[in-house]
C-alpha cells in the first residue's frame, strides 16, 4: 500500500544477530536503521566486517543511538554513511 501510493519505508530497530539471516529487501524498504549501541555497550567494533553493508540486500544503513564520535567512527569502518541520534543532533546544531 505505501509502495503503490509513491512512498517508501525503513526496517527499524534491527538487531546484529538478525543481518544475514532476514531478507529485508523482500520487504520493499529503502532504509534499513539499526542501533550502534546495545545495553550500553557498542557492538559495531566486533562485526568490522565489509560483508555486514552487504548483507542487508542493497538498503541503505542507518546506524541510530550516536551518542559519540566512536560510534561515527566505527559505522564509517563498516561502510555505513547515515547516522542518527544525539551526538549528531549536537553536531548539526552547532553548525
Amino acid at each position: 500500500m505505501i509502495q503503490s501510493k509513491g512512498g517508501t519505508f525503513a526496517v527499524d530497530a534491527i538487531i546484529p544477530e538478525t543481518i544475514g539471516v532476514i531478507e529485508y529487501s523482500r520487504l520493499g524498504a529503502k532504509l534499513a536503521m539499526f542501533s550502534g549501541v546495545r545495553e550500553r555497550k557498542p557492538f559495531l567494533p566486533d562485526r568490522r566486517k565489509p560483508s555486514m553493508t552487504c548483507s542487508i540486500g542493497g538498503l541503505v544503513m542507518v546506524l541510530a543511538r550516536v551518542d559519540d564520535e566512536a560510534v561515527i567512527q566505527t559505522g564509517h569502518a563498516c561502510g555505513i554513511t547515515m547516522f542518527q541520534g544525539f551526538h549528531i543532533d549536537d553536531l548539526v546544531r552547532k553548525k
